[in-house]
Formats: structure tokens, C-alpha cells, sequence
């Protein structure tokens, strides 16, 4: 079993895909408006194509991967035993997110700083609660996973 899980919505990336769709679309224009080559239309088109090329990288191929032997993101691995989550709401950018924590590791004795790098954090979606919940299932009865 392997499964992704992004952190954005359909919705949300097909907003994001029209509005690229439509600045390159104005930029490719700018190049040869005018009957003549134009610099700074082909430099905000490239700076454009590469923006695009590092956000489908990050959403896409750096997502959530949640196997068999555990859940990964990026170099970050946490065994399927030692999976701890909980639902919790990020005030600043006013959305709730699924954090997925490991188990043998004291969050309480590292800085700030250090603690966020060993988690993972998601957009909350209602299929990925309940996804959890069963990838977790072994340890239900023992009211860990959640945080309550």
C-alpha cells in the first residue's frame, strides 16, 4: 500500500493552475508585442516556468508519503508504530491541520525550531482523518493517536 497525502485541494491547485495559465499566457504575449523581441517579458516567463516547476515539486513530489512501514516527508520517516496525530487548529493562517508526530521523540526537550522540523504537518481533510484512523487502527483502543 502506498498513499499520498497533499496538502491542498482540488479546488485550490486548479485556482492556482488558471491563474498560472493566465500571467504566462500575458507574459508570452508581452515578448513579441510590438513587432519585436522584448527582454523583460521573456525573463518574467522563465521566472514564471520556474515558479510553477518549484511549486508542483514541493505539492507534488515532496508530499506525504504513508506506506506499510510508516509515513515520510522528505528525509523525515516515522514508523507505522510509532505514529502519534492530532487535529489542531493553526490560528495564524486560519485552518485546521492534521500533525503527525512520532512517538519516540520528547517534542517537550527541543527548541521550537527543532521540534517543527521532526513533524508533519497537513491540511485537515475529512478523508484523511479517517484514513488515519484506519492506518492506525492497531493502537485504537489505546486513545494515543488522537491527543484526547
Amino acid at each position: 500500500m502506498k498513499k499520498r497525502l497533499y496538502d491542498f485541494s482540488i479546488a485550490n491547485a486548479i485556482i492556482v493552475l488558471c491563474a498560472y495559465a493566465v500571467m504566462l499566457s500575458v507574459a508570452t504575449y508581452s515578448i513579441f508585442e510590438g513587432g519585436g523581441f522584448h527582454w523583460l517579458g521573456f525573463v518574467v516567463s522563465v521566472l514564471l516556468l520556474l515558479s510553477l516547476a518549484m511549486v508542483i515539486w514541493f505539492f507534488v513530489f515532496l508530499a506525504v508519503v504513508v506506506t506499510d512501514q510508516g509515513i515520510s516527508h522528505g528525509r523525515l520517516m516515522i514508523g507505522k508504530k510509532n505514529v502519534r496525530w492530532s487535529i489542531e487548529d493553526n490560528r495564524r493562517f486560519r485552518q485546521t491541520e492534521i500533525i503527525i508526530r512520532d512517538r519516540n521523540i520528547n517534542y517537550d526537550k527541543l527548541d521550537q525550531k527543532a521540534a517543527r522540523r521532526k513533524l508533519i504537518i497537513i491540511q485537515y481533510f475529512p478523508k484523511y482523518e479517517s484514513f488515519l484512523k484506519e492506518y492506525c487502527a492497531w493502537d485504537a483502543g489505546k486513545g494515543e493517536n488522537r491527543g484526547e
